[in-house]
């Protein structure tokens, strides 16, 4: 029986993207795509290779090859060999989880097919094994499903092998006995199975609420029981409404991005285009659309899709989302880029300062919460240096560092947060810590959040202190968070890199009311906003220090508020 030519690598070299573009901006150039370059990847026990080589096997019916043979495009090879390849300290498959948000019409079907057959009747396959792909419902789930079964169809070797039973959505190896089982979201109907796959399809655009929560759990508790399982995510953006489990991992996808959290497990491949780049240039969509150069999507479908959405604001946010990977309430994608965030942390000498004029935000807190002092003073080329001072009482910190994934024993180690003794947020510390700084710096006014200040304000106005209190409104706090996001876009904000306001800053969602108005949310009851809550009333009251106020302004416009 012939077969076709072997033609792949464990580390493929060749790049989907296009490398002959000079970027736009900057922006655009730090946001290129290891999926895209030729950097080898390593494949010590030979596993990419193995799967790359399947894949040059399997036949498409779409193909417009003669011999229909799968034309894999060289970044998804390049994301299927990173899975593959790269192997732990006991030689096993390194990556357990794969998180893949791209634009829609990548052919994500198609290479969630090629993953299912992989382990069905492919080089990984072992007996009585189970393979999922889930979706929110039956047309959702048979997308993969459909995909698979039209390839092996097309398998002369393969085919009379295995038992295709399309009103199932299964696909059964008889040898074996290694099954793949497209599912939707009946939950309590997975809660039996052990998955060695599972392929989770568009989880953060579709799968919503308690019934999406329940289905990943019990695939997930599942796969807990088979050593080494893989479970794969693929995506794009979702809108917020309800979607917490997709948000959660998205959020976490980043952290390991950065490096923020160091998880070799856990493998991020994120294609989206970043919030401050025109949604309506070509270059942009490349960025979240790596096929795009390839035919996939098309272009001429994006032009036309882009006329309308100048048109229609609805179909500007869809396009966004679906193509461009943003999500549209701000939850996920954030108040402003952490990476732009991250270019102001040069090392601060506080005593160096000493003596400068100087402004206090105060946001004080339930017992429970963090309370944040942010000292913030104006710099000459017309940006800011803010130094932040974190408060939590132990018992607080025992309960949230064994609850939460935040490194709170670490921050308070290094300084970057004052632990007090008891449950209870320690006023007298607090107090301390502000005439501290008073009597350092030439502060000018101590601005209080009121709801839970009003002991301590009263302590330091009758001690001469200069106390203003600053409402939790929007017409109040929409100059401060404005010019807070400028210097930031500027590069004109100096933080020294304290983790604890970089964490509050990254959990920032701005919202804005029909009046153009904006004040700060959060995206989950568990995060804290605090310290930047605390610089953003500290920066609008400097920046009222000498009259100005972009309202005050005779050329000022609706466009000078950032959210827009």
């Amino acid at each position: 029986m012939h077969r076709r030519r072997l033609a792949c690598s464990a580390s493929p070299a060749a790049s989907g993207c296009s490398t002959s573009r000079k970027p736009l901006l900057d922006r655009r150039a730090r946001t290129m795509h290891w999926a895209c370059s030729t950097d080898p990847i390593p494949d010590p026990h030979g596993r990419a290779a193995k799967l790359l080589a399947f894949v040059d096997l399997l036949r498409h019916p779409k193909s417009e090859h003669a011999d229909k043979r799968l034309d894999l495009a060289p970044f998804w090879r390049r994301i299927l060999a990173r899975i593959y390849g790269p192997s732990d300290d006991q030689g096993r498959r390194q990556v357990r989880t794969a998180f893949i948000m791209i634009g829609r019409g990548a052919r994500k079907s198609t290479t969630a097919g090629v993953i299912a057959l992989a382990h069905t009747v492919g080089p990984f396959r072992t007996p009585n094994s189970l393979v999922v792909s889930a979706g929110v419902d039956r047309e959702q789930a048979g997308l993969a499903f459909g995909e698979a079964a039209s390839m092996l169809a097309l398998d002369e070797l393969l085919s009379p092998r295995t038992k295709i039973r399309a009103w199932e959505n299964r696909i059964v190896h008889v040898k074996s006995g290694a099954e793949y089982h497209a599912i939707s979201a009946d939950a309590d109907a997975q809660l039996g199975k052990t998955p060695a796959v599972v392929i989770a399809d568009e989880l953060c655009a579709a799968w919503r609420g308690r019934t999406a929560v329940d289905l990943w759990g019990a695939l997930k508790t599942g796969t807990a029981k088979v050593p080494n399982a893989l479970t794969i995510i693929i995506s794009t953006a979702g809108d917020g409404r309800d979607q917490a489990l997709g948000l959660d991992l998205y959020r976490y996808a980043k952290r390991v991005e950065s490096g923020e959290v160091v998880d070799p497990s856990f493998l991020p491949v994120i294609f989206e285009a970043p919030a401050d780049l025109p949604w309506d240039d070509e270059a942009t969509w490349r960025l979240a659309n790596p096929g795009l150069d390839a035919g996939f999507p098309d272009l001429a479908s994006l032009r036309d899709s882009v006329r309308m959405a100048k048109e229609l604001p609805a179909f500007r946010r869809q396009f966004e989302q679906l193509h461009l990977n943003r999500w549209q309430d701000g939850t996920a994608a954030g108040w402003v880029d952490m990476a732009v965030w991250d270019e102001g942390s040069a090392p601060i000498d506080v005593k160096a300062l000493a003596g400068r004029t100087a402004w206090l935000g105060v946001d004080l807190s339930k017992s429970f919460d963090l309370t944040a002092v942010v000292l913030v003073l104006r710099d000459d080329d017309g940006g800011y240096t803010v130094v932040p001072f974190c408060f939590l009482p132990t018992d607080t910190v025992r309960l949230r560092a064994a609850n939460s994934d935040q490194p709170w024993r670490e921050w308070e180690s290094a300084g970057h947060l004052i632990v007090t003794p008891g449950s209870v947020q320690d006023e007298a510390a607090i107090e301390a810590k502000i005439v501290e700084l008073c009597t350092t710096f030439d502060v000018r006014e101590i601005a209080f959040d009121p709801r839970f200040g009003g002991r301590i304000m009263t302590r330091l106005a009758e001690d001469g202190h200069p106390v203003v209190e600053h409402a939790q409104s929007a017409l109040h706090y929409t100059d401060g968070i404005t010019e807070f996001q400028r210097v930031v876009l500027e590069r004109k904000l100096r933080h020294g890199g304290h983790p604890v306001l970089r964490w509050c800053v990254s959990n920032v969602t701005p919202v804005v009311g029909d009046t153009g108005l904006v004040r700060f949310s959060k995206k989950r009851s568990a995060d804290a906003i605090d310290a930047a809550q605390a610089a953003a009333m500290a920066i609008g009251r400097a920046m009222h220090s000498d009259g100005s106020t972009i309202y005050g302004a005779k050329d000022w416009r609706l466009d000078d508020v950032l959210f827009g």
